[in-house]
């Protein structure tokens, strides 16, 4: 505001209306930037992408300087309204050569951005360019108005942390603008520019500080995601929706219209993104034999000979697994065996779209031997499987899953998965499965219940390019922790064969250790926990450990080797959780990270490399609950509200302190000292502040002296009150020292036509003013004026 105060009136001469203004710049600047991110994510090439932002950010820059230029030299000919002419035409001028930009890159090279972001790049430019203008009589607002609206729009097509940290710092630089404007149209020419005060009444306040309080709560409830804030947009985008097609679109699983057709209806893919499949897809079997080369059998076993002879033969193996309904955790990993299908060009499974990390299951095992988990028939349902609906909204099938939700699951999220070459009758479903959706698919006999409790496409495999839309919720841990209604069971008098523990030699050491990691926690989820953060945190994930093929557990082996594959410490951390007395089941499937990512195909590609083992608990009866014990992997999918996250933040932090209690010391030792002394810690802040205008902006550097020298008379308790001018208060320290400072100040402020004098004698006699009136000087004259006053 003291800024704005401070900016003399625009004369109606063409010097005047090319004055730069920082704060319409500098948000402008804001808005720019919050748009280029968002284009970021998406563009094909982001070296290309920056340097057109670049150089259409330099175009009125430049634009700026020629008119500057130009009026100087031709003040006879130059006028306002000739200036603001052109500028206009610099507008339009930008605008067609930036559509130019765009369809030139895309008829060349197939790169550009979706139509809505190249009108938000275009009304972002025209922001930045009046923003440049901003002198000129209604830039300034008409820039802020576009920034504005251009920020909104994209904080509402995107759920981008980094980008609602530069809106919100757009929001508080529009904020200070804005104020800088009421003041300069209030009275730019207050005395020696100083703020005048603004008459609040108490209605208003109150009115803001109740708004302000409710938006505070409201935002304290809202849950939000782990890793990205869980906020729909509902603004339109150019491709995914209503059959609509784009070659440059934002969303949708498989949208484009860049696709090539093959000798038949499975290869068809986009040209992009490699996405062609062979007839011959891979089984849930061939994707693990894809990861690992093969199973490794144990020597003391009679029909090892002949199983070590089929080991030649991977597609014999998968097939005697498939019939057994076995996996054997004991694995080769020396290597990775990578099929060779007969035509295959891409190795992408399926295709997803959504917020990630996020897993997928496609089988399940409980019963385990020391060797391998098995599938047997099963008394003992956990959960019970649910009734299959099958309901309509707005003419579309939507299938849903009749049971109650748990009072954790407090958020849901949705996903599109586009199967490709995964051939399995077993819908790929996130956990929490709610309700999912299939085009054309509108009978419940189209699903089964298997036996391992998962839900079946009743065929023998989904059809490829078959596009599955899922809705499941999300957990809250924070609720689990303070769940009382959960209760481990004694695995040793339970039949259940979810809480079985093979009678092996290692079985003494999963008990012992189950005791321990348990022993004065909260039964529960606490304890569910604890184990896993000791998996994680104890053991080394090394995916080429040492097998032997005469070991007779592998867990034991595992603890014994302190880590191994992802199979064994999912083996292990269920294990210990069934000693606990906790219902654990052992989860195959797939999980999506962030680096699954394609920019290009704007979708996550699942392979064979994202195929993961881990256990799942059951707590309730009704959900199986997922946990990552596997260090480098990310923790199952959570939300949590915006206070959960603060208390959070706050026990870690006290444990911090509790646990490094050196350099806590010396920390608020730091912050004691910065506190006793901010008086002297701001005087030196300004003073390099001023250093920092003196170099960058000279033009402010005379406003910057005032506001270095008042801040000290402040800091030594000699406030200048707003009736007195500089000169008169200043004067009083140093009364024999010439006003050459002050005459600069006076002709600057208050003459019509202030003397032309060089930026090397204005930076002199700054430099001279705040030389002579220091702050300990300052403080000195106000200890003597004190002490005189008493005596």
């Amino acid at each position: 505001m003291l800024q704005a105060s401070l900016n003399s009136e625009i004369k109606n001469d063409p010097v005047s209306v090319l004055r730069w203004k920082q704060g319409a710049i500098f948000s402008a600047f804001v808005a720019m930037l919050t748009v280029q991110m968002f284009r970021m994510a998406a563009h094909q090439q982001p070296s290309i992408m920056w340097t057109e932002a670049v150089i259409f950010a330099l175009v009125p820059i430049f634009l700026h300087r020629l008119i500057r230029i130009w009026a100087v030299w031709n003040p006879e000919v130059a006028s306002v309204r000739k200036i603001t002419h052109l500028v206009q035409a610099g507008i339009v001028g930008s605008i067609v050569l930036l559509i130019a930009w765009q369809v030139t890159f895309r008829s060349l090279f197939a790169i550009g951005d979706a139509n809505e972001v190249v009108v938000l790049n275009i009304l972002q430019l025209v922001g930045w360019q009046l923003a440049i203008f901003s002198s000129v009589r209604g830039f300034e607002r008409a820039s802020l108005v576009l920034c504005g609206s251009v920020v909104f729009f994209v904080c509402c097509m995107t759920s981008r942390i980094d980008i609602f940290v530069l809106g919100s710092f757009f929001a508080v630089a529009s904020l200070w603008w804005m104020a800088g404007l009421y003041w300069s149209r209030l009275d730019s020419k207050a005395i020696d520019g100083d703020a005048k005060t603004l008459a609040i009444h108490g209605s208003s306040t109150g009115i803001a500080v109740v708004a302000i309080l409710l938006g505070v709560g409201i935002s304290l409830l809202i849950p939000f995601s782990r890793g990205q804030f869980s906020v729909r947009g509902f603004m339109p985008f150019s491709g995914g929706e209503d059959g609509y097609q784009d070659d440059f679109a934002t969303s949708g699983v498989g949208d484009g219209n860049m696709l090539k057709a093959g000798d038949d209806a499975t290869t068809t893919g986009a040209v992009d993104t490699d996405q062609f499949i062979e007839d011959d897809k891979p089984s849930m079997y061939d994707v693990m034999s894809e990861k690992y080369d093969g199973p490794v059998f144990k020597k003391k076993l009679n029909k090892a000979v002949a199983l070590r002879a089929k080991t030649k033969h991977v597609h014999d193996i998968k097939q005697s697994e498939q019939a057994g309904r076995t996996f054997r955790t004991m694995r080769k990993t020396g290597r990775e065996l990578d099929i060779d299908y007969e035509d295959r060009i891409s190795k992408a499974l399926f295709y997803v779209e959504g917020s990630v990390p996020a897993r997928f299951i496609n089988d399940a095992f409980h019963d385990f031997d020391g060797w391998d988990w098995n599938k047997v028939d099963i008394a003992e349902e956990v959960p019970l499987q649910a009734k299959i609906k099958l309901n309509k909204t707005f003419g579309k099938p939507i299938f849903s899953l009749a049971r109650a939700k748990s009072d954790y699951l407090t958020n849901n999220r949705t996903h599109k998965v586009k199967m490709l070459r995964l051939e399995t009758p077993v819908l790929p479903a996130p956990s929490f499965l709610s309700r999912w959706h299939i085009a054309r698919v509108d009978r419940l006999n189209f699903f089964r219940w298997d036996d391992a409790g998962f839900l079946k496409f009743d065929s023998e495999a989904i059809p490829s390019q078959t596009v599955i839309d899922f809705d499941s919720f999300v957990p809250n841990y924070h609720v689990l922790r303070k769940a009382s209604n959960f209760r481990r069971a004694n695995f040793r008098d339970s039949d259940s064969p979810w809480l079985q523990v093979q009678e092996t030699s290692a079985r003494e050491k999963i008990v012992g250790l189950a005791d321990q990691l348990t022993s004065g926690i909260r039964p529960g989820w606490n304890q569910v926990e604890a184990i896993v953060n000791h998996m994680r945190e104890n053991y080394e994930l090394n995916p080429n450990w040492e097998t032997d093929e005469e070991a007779e557990d592998v867990v034991g082996h595992f603890l014994e080797q302190n880590g191994g594959p992802p199979e064994l410490f999912a083996t292990t951390c269920a294990m210990v959780l069934r000693a606990a007395g906790y219902k654990t089941r052992f989860v195959q499937g797939f999980v999506v990270r962030k680096e699954d990512y394609d920019p290009l195909a704007r979708q996550s590609i699942v392979t064979s490399q994202n195929v993961h083992s881990w256990p799942e608990v059951c707590l309730d009866g009704r959900f199986w609950i997922p946990v990552e014990p596997t260090p480098g992997y990310p923790i199952p999918y959570s939300t949590e509200t915006l206070w959960q996250w603060l208390m959070a933040k706050a026990n870690a932090f006290v444990f911090w302190i509790w646990t490094h209690p050196l350099i806590s010391f010396l920390i608020a030792s730091t912050v004691f000292l910065c506190v006793r002394y901010r008086a002297n810690l701001i005087a030196s802040l300004m003073l390099g502040w001023w250093n920092v205008i003196r170099i960058l902006w000279p033009g402010a550097l005379l406003r910057t002296t005032r506001q270095l020298i008042d801040l000290r008379f402040w800091v030594a308790g000699d406030r200048r009150p707003l009736s007195q001018t500089i000169r008169n208060w200043y004067s009083r320290v140093e009364p024999q020292h010439s006003g050459g400072f002050f005459d600069l100040w006076n002709a600057r402020n208050y003459c019509s036509k202030p003397p032309e004098i060089s930026r090397r004698e204005v930076v002199a006699l700054c430099r001279e003013q705040i030389d002579l009136l220091t702050l300990g000087k300052i403080q000195n004259f106000v200890s003597e004026k004190t002490g005189s006053a008493i005596s």
